[in-house]
C-alpha cells in the first residue's frame, strides 16, 4: 500500500492514494481468499466467485455513471444533485442487483421487510 500510495500520489494527487488502498485490499483479498481455499478445500469455485465479481463491477460502473449524469447536470443546487445522485444511484443499485439475482440483494430486502 505504502509503495503504490509513493508511486501513484504524484500523477493523481489524493485519487492515488486512494487507488492505492483500493488495489492493496484487492491484492489482499485474493491472496488471503487462495490462502484460505487451500487449507479449506472446496471452500468456493473460482468460478463462482468470478461471476459474482463480475456483476458487481458491472452493477457498480452503471452507479457510477448514474452518478456522473446526476452531476453533469445544469445548475441545479450541489446538494439536491447529491441528493438525486445517492438516492437514485442507491435505487439502481438495488434494482440491478435484484434483477443479476444478487443475494445480498435478497438478504437485504427480507431484512427490510421485517423492520
Amino acid at each position: 500500500n505504502v509503495i503504490l500510495s509513493a508511486i501513484l500520489i504524484f500523477p493523481l494527487k489524493i485519487a492515488g492514494v486512494a487507488l492505492a488502498s483500493s488495489l492493496a485490499a484487492a491484492f489482499n483479498f485474493f491472496s488471503l481468499f487462495s490462502k484460505l481455499n487451500q487449507r479449506i478445500k472446496d471452500l468456493i469455485s473460482w468460478e463462482d466467485l468470478k461471476g459474482y465479481i463480475l456483476k458487481l463491477l458491472l452493477l457498480g460502473f452503471l452507479s457510477s455513471l448514474f452518478f456522473k449524469l446526476i452531476f453533469s447536470l445544469g445548475e441545479y443546487n450541489k446538494y439536491v444533485k447529491a441528493f438525486l445522485a445517492v438516492m437514485g444511484g442507491g435505487a439502481l443499485f438495488l434494482f440491478l442487483g435484484n434483477l443479476l439475482k444478487i443475494e445480498q440483494i435478497n438478504y437485504l430486502r427480507g431484512w427490510i421487510r421485517r423492520r
